[in-house]
């Protein structure tokens, strides 16, 4: 079952996609415009380059970055970026076509300047495609960044977390009623000044330290 939050994600997302081609076709129109006074010609001609650009552009931003580029698969990136290249300068060429058989009905004189040169429109379409693609690699590399932060920070919990259960196993050696009665026991042959005191001092040292770091060895000294 969708989520009404994640079906009004998908409508802001689609939505803002709209309003960005909807700029791009404005942008198309009054870059193709140039001398040309028939904004009609101009608008249909923007409008036929348009699934040319969104076409390029996505499989880019959604294939080719994403696949290739950000895994590293660099080779097949630079194939298939050239076959992507290849087939949308051909359809361009289509598009200039398109201008001198519908828009100036095969007269070469009434076409417009702009959809003449093939340069300034690979220059228009490309650049849209570019511009996109870096913010796409900009987004990701942002939220590699940020997942590797936040795997750091879960790697340092997990390690406080063992040094914590770690402590935890060592308080849990040391039995309390023995080490207590050690110490009195201790304390009272400290109050006689008896000699073998430091003697018992140095064997509870060396006991604690068995208990602490040698007792989960596989071998131990008798």
């Amino acid at each position: 079952m969708v989520s009404s939050k994640t079906v009004l994600k998908l409508i802001l997302r689609i939505g803002i996609h709209l309003i960005f081609w909807c700029a791009v076709l404005f942008f198309f129109t009054y870059f193709f415009r140039a001398d040309s006074q028939n904004y009609n010609d101009t608008l249909l001609y923007a409008l036929f380059l348009m699934p040319i650009t969104i076409a390029t552009t996505y499989v880019s931003i959604y294939k080719l970055i994403p696949e290739y580029l950000i895994t590293k698969r660099y080779w097949q990136f630079g194939l298939y970026s050239l076959y992507t290249f290849i087939i949308s300068f051909y359809l361009i060429m289509v598009s200039i076509f398109f201008s001198l058989t519908y828009l100036a009905e095969f007269e070469y004189s009434k076409m417009n300047p702009a959809t003449k040169n093939i340069l300034l429109i690979a220059t228009g379409v490309y650049s849209i495609t570019i511009l996109v693609s870096a913010f796409k690699l900009l987004k990701l590399n942002l939220r590699h960044s940020e997942q590797t932060k936040r795997l750091e920070t879960k790697i340092l919990e997990t390690q406080l977390k063992l040094k914590e259960q770690e402590l935890n196993y060592l308080k849990m050696q040391i039995q309390p009623h023995f080490l207590f009665n050690t110490l009195n026991t201790m304390y009272g042959f400290a109050l006689k000044k008896a000699d073998e005191t430091p003697e018992m001092i140095l064997k509870l040292s060396n006991l604690l330290d068995y208990l602490l770091y040698e007792v989960d060895k596989p071998l131990v000294p008798l």
